[in-house]
């Protein structure tokens, strides 16, 4: 039996020394050349390849770039252009909207137009919001504007803003008419969008009473804070764009943290309030007593 074993052995190590051979000749004669990769092979035969190179981020991904939408039916002149731009808000709501970057071009096309500022994403800076502003102008005349700053993303780079037409044909005066008797929405209070889960309103009626103290008339105001309700009056002179508010007061309903703490900054901006102004798209700014904007509305 032991005998049996050995001879066993003796067999199985022939086998592993006659295929190891094989393997060494097939090897030698290139058999296994298709299974190397491209380098092993170069290597082989003695030819240097060049390590590949690093191909540059795509910086194009990243900028701010979009399409804008407007009424096609709607002739436009040759002169017709575009312009968007990218402002960023004053945190205090101290200064107008600073432009940080803009883009003029020719309409080629009909509706929709590709648009790209020449700024990227990453070069954003974190602490401050940003908004896109849009408008299609013949010469000196307005012809579509977006009603409301678009707010920026800074996870998105691209946009679609949907520009309303303007019947008016003043040019970059817009129609404004008077701004009692209607409902307006806050949207930019501070320099900071309004929050998404709150609505601040303001309305000023229409029917005055005269204050013989102050020999001035005053005008209920009523209107959210966002949370609350509030109420008040207002002195108006339409004339030189003064307008002023009366201490509000407001309901106590609990609120959110964030939009209490909006709430209670916009109670503070209105006793700040010294005039107005609209832009050419018809928006209503409340200016403190040195002309500079505490918070923009729109129509509601």
């Amino acid at each position: 039996m032991y005998k049996n074993f050995v001879r066993i052995m003796l067999f199985a190590c022939l086998i592993i020394l006659t295929a190891a051979n094989i393997f060494y000749y097939m090897q030698h004669k290139g058999f296994f050349a298709d299974r190397q990769s491209p380098a092993q092979n170069s290597a082989a035969a003695g030819i240097k390849i060049k390590p590949a190179e690093k191909q540059p981020a795509a910086a194009l991904s990243e900028q701010i770039h979009g399409q804008v939408i407007y009424d096609a039916r709607s002739a436009l002149t040759p002169q017709a252009v575009l312009d968007v731009k990218l402002t960023a808000d004053d945190p205090a709501g101290q200064q107008s909207a600073v432009i940080i970057a803009e883009t003029r071009q020719q309409l080629l096309g009909r509706s929709p137009l590709d648009w790209k500022l020449p700024v990227a994403l990453s070069a954003l800076d974190a602490q401050k919001s940003y908004s896109l502003q849009a408008k299609i102008s013949g010469g000196d005349t307005l012809l579509f504007v977006n009603t409301a700053p678009l707010p920026v993303d800074r996870n998105r780079a691209a946009y679609i803003m949907r520009l309303e037409k303007l019947d008016n044909g003043s040019g970059d005066k817009a129609d404004t008419g008077s701004f009692i008797g209607q409902n307006w929405l806050a949207e930019i209070l501070l320099g900071k969008t309004v929050e998404a889960s709150s609505e601040i309103s303001l309305y000023i009626d229409t029917t005055a009473r005269t204050d013989p103290a102050e020999n001035v008339k005053r005008y209920p105001v009523s209107g959210s804070g966002g949370c609350n309700r509030y109420m008040g009056s207002a002195v108006i002179d339409e004339t030189n764009k003064m307008l002023r508010f009366s201490p509000l007061t407001a309901t106590f309903i609990a609120c959110a943290p964030d939009i209490a703490r909006q709430e209670a900054d916009f109670i503070a901006a209105m006793d700040k309030v010294r005039g107005y102004k609209f832009d050419q798209t018809g928006a209503f700014y409340l200016l403190d007593e040195a002309q500079r904007p505490l918070a923009r509305f729109t129509l509601h």
